[in-house]
């Protein structure tokens, strides 16, 4: 008995021992500090790591968002210069039409276009030409795009508001062009635009919008002359990403061009292309050239919209004589009434002192209520508002 009762005391002691130490061990090793917790299941931990790197993710990406620094004040002076006169002659075989991938259309008629994305705009009350002439216009496997007709007309010269040019000029007059931007993306704000805004008022139009040439119907309707946004590259690319045609310094000249007969294809009626911010691009003299020699002879002119565009387009331009085009001031870079009422009055400051100037703006309903009200007293200031095409003549 003795030996049973030993055995069974030193047992008891021994899970007492042991006990004590898995209570002390559980209480140091404890990922809670001692703490009581629970275990999740694996379905519900994968949950909660999804949901957290979803917040990470959305974090991050408002960390990497870069602040956009607006000073009205910060603009330099843009470059002024006399373009090469318009009548500049196209080699023979220049003419676009005359490319193996690319056919001109004889004959347009609406029938043609069961979508009637080229129906022809009315614009009998505004002497503006119809749109598209048939002799500018030839079909490739981008769409129907610009060229030169047989005969030398050129689209910046036919879809043009007549006669500007050579009214002012004679009389030696101080005028003012105004260029709106990213006209047909959203339909409230270019109802507004084409509707509120003087005939004289040039619209430009985004690639990326829906139902481009009905846009460009109501807009000729309206009196208004037109041009076309070619996205390039801006300096802070990818993270301000144009779209997806964007031209591209680092992409060949052949894609380049490929996009570029994209983006020409979008619509009809427009007098030249206008760049807004792809400063990248346009400092890249290589890729310019075969742009700017593509919009020559297809007979359309270039802007760029920003006062402090890089020289290189201005260089190219020259060389091969393409009309070119310069913004003079931002008018709504600060979108506050007194901030564009300021910069309205330097643009009016500018065409005073050279005789003309070009203003340029977004189509956000606080512009263009600004610009309506400024435009209605340019007259008692001696001052004539006309299109972007009556500045390419006055400069010629």
């Amino acid at each position: 008995m003795s030996l049973m009762k030993t055995l069974y005391i030193t047992s008891c002691a021994t899970a007492l021992i042991f006990l004590m130490f898995f209570s002390i061990m559980s209480l140091i090793n404890s990922p809670l500090g001692g703490q009581p917790f629970t275990v999740a299941k694996l379905a519900d931990r994968k949950k909660a790591e999804l949901k957290l790197a979803e917040q990470l993710a959305a974090l991050e990406a408002e960390k990497n968002k870069k602040p956009v620094k607006l000073d009205v004040k910060s603009q330099k002076e843009p470059r002024y210069f006399k373009p090469y006169k318009r009548n500049s002659v196209v080699k023979s075989g220049e003419n676009t039409a005359l490319k193996s991938d690319d056919k001109p259309v004889e004959h347009l008629k609406v029938k043609d276009n069961p979508s009637d994305s080229l129906e022809l705009a009315d614009v009998k009350n505004t002497g503006l030409s119809q749109v598209p002439d048939p002799d500018l216009i030839e079909k490739s496997k981008y769409g129907v795009l610009p060229r030169i007709a047989h005969n030398g007309k050129r689209a910046q010269d036919v879809y043009a508001r007549p006669n500007y040019g050579k009214h002012f000029r004679k009389k030696d007059a101080t005028t003012i062009a105004i260029l709106v931007t990213d006209i047909g993306l959203s339909k409230p704000i270019s109802d507004n635009a084409i509707e509120k805004l003087p005939a004289e008022v040039t619209l430009s139009f985004s690639p990326y919008a829906n139902q481009l040439q009905s846009w460009v119907k109501r807009a000729r309707r309206g009196g208004h002359e037109l041009m076309l946004q070619v996205p390039m590259e801006p300096f802070d690319y990818p993270d301000n990403d144009p779209g997806p045609h964007t031209l591209l310094s680092g992409l060949s000249d052949n894609v380049n061009l490929q996009r570029l007969k994209w983006i020409m294809a979008r619509m009809t009626g427009y007098i030249g292309m206008v760049n807004i911010n792809g400063s990248k691009f346009t400092s890249h003299e290589s890729a310019m050239q075969p742009v700017m020699h593509e919009l020559k002879v297809r007979g359309l002119t270039f802007m760029d919209a920003h006062p402090q565009a890089p020289e290189a387009s201005y260089q190219v331009a020259r060389e091969i004589k393409l009309d070119y085009l310069q913004g003079s001031v931002m008018l709504d870079r600060v979108l506050s009434k007194k901030a564009i009422d300021q910069s309205l009055k330097k643009l009016e400051e500018m065409a005073l002192s050279q005789g003309s100037a070009i203003g340029v703006m977004t189509a956000l309903p606080l512009s263009i209520q600004r610009l309506t009200e400024w435009s209605a007293s340019l007259k008692k200031k001696g001052i004539h508002l006309v299109p972007i095409s009556a500045t390419i003549v006055k400069s010629s």
